[in-house]
């Protein structure tokens, strides 16, 4: 069943699909209400995301459009992946806002910090216009996706994008929190926060918009004690960051649809895009589509990208991307596109009814020791803020997609080096005891 087919299947049956939402909202209130401290924590949209894959299930199950078997193999993955994400006692405000040392980086770290802030964002935005100049703007393109392909090795821009993006945005978070001193300062930030969020909207991507307000909450959770104010408003901050969001998300649906841009088509896409959370359950589970996806190395599809970066296998012995592989099923295209691999449908895949049980805990209790015991260690040095933000972002998308999860950890294993590497220019200026020397580093 590809979007076409869910789409008239579920005209035929909406009312049926809305008993079943309203039941995956009552079952995902308690979930959300077990980890919930704002609107803007990553978690919450990822599992908001998952509630209509619930729905879809469910929706697909009481219409007798899948067999129960794998009704049943959907429903033990996502409550063992629920028992690993709780598997450790989630974080509480209390818990969060409790005393704690303040964050004092030493001068070599607040060197370093001021040098990526000074190199980072220039990257950024060097990065997106290279690619807005010889590939086009996504916004404007057919897949956002797919933008970097026969781009002639310009998707390692792509890869270094990926990278600086929540990177940029956690040394903006920084500074705006922090009392800037000159006219200089006060430029730099604003102008590379005012840019950065115009490359969000021009990346034609519905879910670029949430990741300032993500390394907002990320960052404010870790120094809750020292921003106590902030952190008591982050749900009035977050309903305002999300309406923002929204107006976002209205504007690239907007410019990307084909079917007008009344208000009236703009809410059907943003719905349908919300019930398509569930996609990868409707191209895999009706007809027993996901049997005919024969993959056995789990290794290669998790760390593969990893293996033919340092030229241990080739690239060429990658398997597809789930998502791809079930795209093709249906369609005959020369683009890679295709629904998330969430964590059940790849576990069955790679590991079968049992084993994709196993794998659903495992990333869920990954998830859950970075979050919730990981995140204490990681609050005494900026530089450990940062490397949480990383992973948190990331590997709260594991149940999305786990493949990706991965492959974008890998991404970050290799670029930041290089981004040192970039860095140490800006390093070296602001470890001069020249006047000048001097000045720049208290702009900053």
């Amino acid at each position: 069943m590809n979007w076409i087919d869910f789409t008239l299947f579920l005209s035929d049956h909406m009312q049926t699909y809305l008993y079943c939402l309203l039941i995956a909202v009552a079952v995902y209130f308690f979930i959300i209400r077990a980890f919930y401290i704002s609107v803007i924590d990553p978690l919450v949209l990822v599992t908001l995301f998952s509630m209509f894959g619930f729905s879809v299930v469910l929706f697909l199950y009481v219409t007798h459009a899948i067999r129960p078997y794998y009704f049943e193999s959907y429903l033990a993955t996502q409550i063992a992946f629920w028992a690993g994400l709780f598997f450790y006692r989630s974080l509480k405000p209390h818990t969060v806002v409790a005393p704690v040392a303040a964050v004092a980086p030493g001068l070599r770290e607040t060197t370093l910090i001021k040098a990526l802030y000074i190199t980072c964002p220039i990257l950024y935005i060097a990065g997106q216009i290279v690619t807005y100049k010889v590939i086009g703007i996504p916004l404007f393109k057919d897949s956002h996706i797919n933008v970097y392909k026969d781009s002639g090795g310009f998707g390692l821009i792509g890869r270094f994008i990926t990278v600086l993006t929540p990177i940029t945005a956690f040394l903006l978070v920084y500074h705006l929190l922090k009392p800037s001193t000159t006219f200089f300062s006060h430029f730099y930030k604003y102008f590379f926060t005012i840019v950065t969020l115009i490359t969000f909207l021009l990346s034609g991507s519905k879910g670029q918009f949430m990741i300032l307000p993500n390394v907002l909450f990320c960052y404010i959770l870790l120094n809750a004690y020292q921003f106590k104010s902030y952190f008591n408003k982050l749900n009035k901050f977050g309903a305002v960051l999300i309406g923002v969001g929204l107006a976002f998300v209205g504007i690239t649906i907007a410019v990307q649809s084909q079917e007008g841009n009344s208000m009236s088509s703009i809410t059907n896409s943003f719905a349908f895009r919300m019930v398509s959370s569930g996609d990868a359950y409707y191209f895999s589970y009706p007809n027993a589509q996901i049997e005919k996806i024969q993959y056995s190395n789990a290794s290669l599809a998790l760390f593969g990208d990893l293996f033919a970066t340092l030229r241990l296998i080739p690239r060429e012995s990658l398997p597809d991307p789930v998502g791809y592989a079930l795209f093709k099923q249906f369609y005959v295209a020369d683009f890679i596109a295709g629904p998330n691999a969430r964590h059940n449908v790849f576990g069955y895949i790679y590991f079968g009814f049992i084993g994709s049980i196993i794998f659903s805990f495992i990333i869920g209790f990954i998830l859950s020791y970075v979050r919730n015991r990981l995140f204490f260690s990681l609050r005494s040095g900026l530089l450990f803020q940062l490397l949480f933000v990383i992973l948190y972002l990331q590997l709260s998308a594991v149940e999305t997609d786990p493949s990706m999860a991965i492959s974008n950890l890998e991404n970050f294993l290799f670029i930041i080096p290089f981004l040192l590497v970039a860095s140490i220019p800006a390093y070296v200026l602001l470890k001069l005891g020249s006047v000048r020397a001097r000045r720049l580093s208290n702009s900053f």
